[in-house]
Order: C-alpha cells, then structure tokens, then sequence
C-alpha cells in the first residue's frame, strides 16, 4: 500500500483523518474487527477507550498514534524492512530451538553418566534419544538453511539498490531541468561544479548530498548574477525592507521606559501620555477600547501576569507593576534589565485575549484570563466571523490592494488598520492565472495562495492568532471559492504559513510554546518599505522572452524554488507536490 507523502510528513494530516468522525462511518464489521486491537482489562469501555485514543492521550507509557506515526516516519511499516524483519526472526527461532535441543541433550548425557558409573538400567527412551541423529549434523542443516535465507534476502536487497538506482537518477534529471528553468539564463559555470547521478554506489545519502552542493552552487551564481544585474538595471523588481529590526509587541517595553523616566511611580495619566505619544502604539488599539482603558488594562494584566510556557515548561510570572491606592501611582517592581522577551511573551498574550474580549476584572478588580482559553487543546477560531458589511468593505480594500500590488498596502476594516507588503515580482496582465481549486479561475495572475494568505495573516485581531483564525479570514477573500472544504483550506493554509515562515523578511512566524501565530509586520508603517518602481518597464520588456514553464502560464515565480530540501526524500514526489500547490496558483 502506498501512502501520500503529506501523512508521513504531517501529524495534523493523520490526525483529521484519524478521529471519531471517521470512526462513525465506519460498518459494524469494520469496528468489530478492529476493536479486537483495543487493550484488554484495562477497567475501561470501549467508548473510553476510543475516546482516550481518538484525543491522543497515552496508554500505558506511551500514545499508540504518536508511536504510529514514529514508526511510519522510521520505515518500520516499508515492505522491504517488514520481510527482513519476518527473515531474522524465523532464524532466531531456529536457533533457539537449536539451544534448547542441546541443553536437554547435555541433561539427558549427564544423567545416563551418572547411571553408568552407579551401574543402574539406562530407559529405553534415553537410549533412543542418545542415538538420535548427531546434533552437529542438526546444527549443520540448520545453517545451511540460515545461508539460503541470507543469499534470498541479499538478492532482494540488491534487486532494491538497483531499482532505487535507477530512480535516483531519473529524480536527479528532472531535479536538474527544474532548477534550470526557474533560474537565469546564465550558464557560464565551472564543469567542475555539475553533479554526476550515475555513479554506481550512488545510495540516497548520497543524493541528498549531491543534492545540497547543487542547491549551494546554485544560489551563489544566482547572488553574482544578481549583483552584476544591480549595475545595469536588474530585471526584477525589488522590494528592500529598511535594514532594522523591527519589534513585534512593544507596549509593555514602551510602559517600561516611562515607569524608568518617572523614577519607577507613574500615575495613569502619565503612562497613557507617554504611550499617546508613540503613534504606531496608538494605531494598534483595538476600536473597542479607548487609550485611557487599554493603558488601565494593561497595568492590570501586568499586576497580575498570567503563566508563561518556556521551552514546553509553565512558569509562573512575577507582578511586574503594582497600584498604591493611598498615592494613586502605579509602581515599577521587577528590574529594568533582562526583561525583553518576557514582555514580548507577555504582551502577545494580553492582545490575543484582549481582541478576543477575555480580559475581565473580577470582583476585587483584578484582571484575569479563562485557563481554557490559554489552554486551547484543539486548533479552533477565536473570534466570530466577519460581518456581512466587513467582507463587503474589505472586498473593495482587496481589489485596490491587488491593483497595486507593486506598493505596500493598509488595510482599514471598521477601524482595525493592518499593513501589507508589496508583492514580489512582475507579472504581464496579459497571463493568464493558474487554475486551482480553492481559488477563482477569473483573477489575476499574481494572486495566488500565498498572497491570499498574507493578506488574511495582517487581519489577525492585534496580529496573533490561531491557523484556524488565518483560515477564517481568508473565506473573506473574494478570490477563494464559497463551499471549499475546511480540511482542505486548512491544509493549504498550514503550508502557506510555512512557507511565509521561510522567507528573508517573514511576515509571519510561529511561537510553539503559545500554538500561535504572529504577524510580524504589525508596528511597520509604509515609509519601512523601499520600492523601486523603475525596472518595472524593463519587465515588461523582459516577461515576452522568459519561455512558459512546462504546463505553467510564464510567471516570474521569485518567492519560489523548484530545489528539493535535505527532507524531501527521492522517490515520493514532494518537490512537485509543493511546486503545484504553492507555486503556479
């Protein structure tokens, strides 16, 4: 049986698939017949142990899907790998059974010496045994029987090597034609770089060696091709983002530095005139709160921090301020110093929970948080979705977004702005845009998936957020087609924010201590972005003479590359997988 590739790569995959939704459309016969491999006097029903092991919990000492999963990754369940596996232990039983006919022999041999020497009647029985066939002719048999197994099994195995041989060697050809056809047309290289397939101890270890100094190669003579073009005029439009770092939560950091311009005590007012005077702060409040009750819940959230996950450990988090009712000051406790990431963690929590409204005073007027709500066992939206009203306005955004793709974008939805970043590259109008089946056929050729995903990431509510939030936004999207599945769209969408992930300048990124992700371009204003809009007219000129790329439309595709990774194994079609999900659509 072959399995698609996404299974053994992906646990979310198998997880959707292995669930009690799945379990009900079942027969009877089926879930009889499978019930037989639930552990036994446990104490438990059956419906407690389905249930215990469709929520991946642990039997035992272990969960048996997690184990699954492992064992599939390793190869354990590989045809090849199972009859080896059944080869060796047929010859340990055979030996075992070898060991213990020559333990009862040495036995019977003991005691027939001993009944000799006191000159007693030796049975019948033992007399027969004893002149049994010799025990080194059985042992001679049996491995002259052990030998035919092996050279059986080497034959097999050689027959494999060949055939993976041949198939390394077909992937390397069609490796070599993509990753030519999405470079330049360059090819003043060194002999001494290309890479030759078809040696004959090429293994797969081998290949992904191969496969990474081709990759290096590769993108050093892109960087010199580029740098030559950087005199001349390049043919590509570049976007360059200012070279910064550029923070992704800095409230808490900016209350800080107030707490230490007023010698560690601020009352309200003071903080919320300092915060005001930072307006990339002040344009990131969500509508719903006003500055003076945002500052008021912050200090609040900040007296009485929630735990944090570090490193998969929940630590607790010491008050950071504290409120003197008798000086109506907010004081300053913990150091000044060292305290960067700790407010980064702790501000990404207060804006998931307060755009979510899960920030609440309690009866003595401290702010608190749900635990099931930071605990989120299951991968779900965390906000309703859009207004009828809203999708209408940002369908009007979008379309002005996509007209200028070229140029950074502010979104503005019933008062919640987001930033967007140009896109990369030029496409002619004239192209025709791929067909896929979670988009609209009549679109522009630039719009595709990752664009559709960027867009949805900037209107996360104060820029975190679940995937299933990022899905959610994207329905709104007037290129995504009504009625698409929410397994598939999810599927689609978990990759794309990967391959966001990667990018040089990242619009997003995963904090896998909180299971959420971030938008990291949340505090950048237009002015963070540096467009070169001259070489647009040399693309034109330049985009009539790229040829179409075999089944494709002839789009420059310069987020993307054709070249297989290190994990991207021979033999199972990844690259061409990810080139026809994320590249042409």
């Amino acid at each position: 049986m072959t399995l698609p590739v996404s299974l053994l790569h992906d646990k979310e995959i198998l997880t959707a698939i292995f669930n009690q939704e799945t379990w009900e459309a079942l027969s009877e016969t089926d879930k009889q017949a499978l019930q037989d491999f639930l552990p036994k006097n446990t104490g438990q029903t059956q419906e407690q142990l389905l249930s215990q092991l469709f929520g991946d919990s642990p039997f035992f000492y272990g969960s048996p899907v997690q184990k699954f999963v492992t064992d599939l990754n390793s190869g354990k369940y590989n045809a090849a790998v199972a009859n080896y596996r059944e080869q060796i232990e047929f010859i340990n039983t055979k030996n075992n059974l070898i060991d213990l006919h020559n333990r009862y022999l040495n036995i019977i041999q003991q005691i027939v010496k001993a009944k000799e020497a006191h000159g007693l009647e030796i049975e019948k029985e033992l007399k027969e045994f004893i002149s049994s066939p010799n025990m080194q002719e059985i042992e001679k048999e049996s491995l002259h029987y052990q030998e035919r197994i092996q050279e059986k099994v080497e034959r097999k195995r050689k027959r494999q090597i060949l055939l993976q041989k041949k198939y390394y060697e077909s992937t390397w050809s069609r490796f070599l034609i993509e990753t030519d056809s999405h470079e330049s047309d360059d090819s003043s290289t060194d002999d001494d770089s290309s890479i030759d397939a078809s040696e004959e101890d090429e293994d797969y270890e081998e290949f992904v060696k191969k496969a990474k100094r081709h990759r290096q190669y590769k993108s050093k003579r892109k960087e010199k091709a580029d740098a030559a073009q950087g005199d001349t005029g390049s043919t590509t439009q570049k976007v360059e983002s200012i070279e910064q770092s550029f923070p992704v939560f800095s409230l808490f950091s900016k209350i800080k530095d107030i707490f230490v311009e007023h010698q560690l005590s601020a009352s309200l007012n003071q903080v919320v005139e300092g915060v005001a005077t930072s307006a990339c702060l002040t344009a990131n409040i969500p509508p719903q709160y006003s500055i003076n009750n945002f500052v008021d819940l912050a200090l609040h959230f900040l007296s009485n921090p929630p735990k944090l996950v570090q490193g998969g450990v929940e630590q607790s988090v010491a008050p950071l301020v504290e409120y003197s009712s008798v000086a109506a000051k907010w004081s300053w406790l913990a150091p000044v110093s060292d305290l960067t990431q700790r407010l980064e963690s702790l501000e990404q929590i207060f804006f998931f929970a307060s755009t979510r409204k899960k920030l609440d005073y309690n009866d003595k007027g401290v702010v608190t948080i749900p635990s099931s709500f930071l605990k989120q066992t299951k991968c779900l939206a965390t906000f309703p979705q859009t207004s009828e009203y809203g999708v209408t306005l940002f369908h009007q955004q979008e379309k002005e977004r996509f007209e200028n793709h070229d140029q950074p974008y502010t979104f503005d939805i019933l008062g919640v702005k987001s930033l967007v970043a140009p896109l990369k590259g030029f496409v002619s109008p004239s192209v025709k845009a791929r067909e896929h089946a979670l988009l609209v056929d009549n679109r522009p050729a630039h719009i595709n998936l990752l664009s559709l995903i960027r867009n949805a990431s900037s209107r996360l509510p104060g820029g975190v957020g679940t995937r299933a939030d990022v899905s959610q936004l994207m329905r709104d999207s007037q290129y995504v087609k009504e009625g698409c599945p929410d397994k598939k769209l999810n599927q689609v969408v978990s990759g794309g924010l990967d391959r966001l992930q990667s990018f040089p300048d990242p619009p997003v990124k995963f904090d896998a201590d909180q299971k959420l992700w971030i938008y990291t371009h949340r505090l950048r204003s237009l002015a963070d972005f540096k467009v070169d809009n001259e070489p647009k007219r040399n693309n034109a000129q330049a985009e009539s003479k790229v040829p179409a790329a075999s089944g494709g439309s002839g789009v420059l595709r310069g987020s993307f590359s054709s070249t297989p990774t290190a994990s991207d194994k021979p033999g199972i079609g990844l690259t061409t997988w990810t080139n026809n999900t994320f590249m042409g659509v």
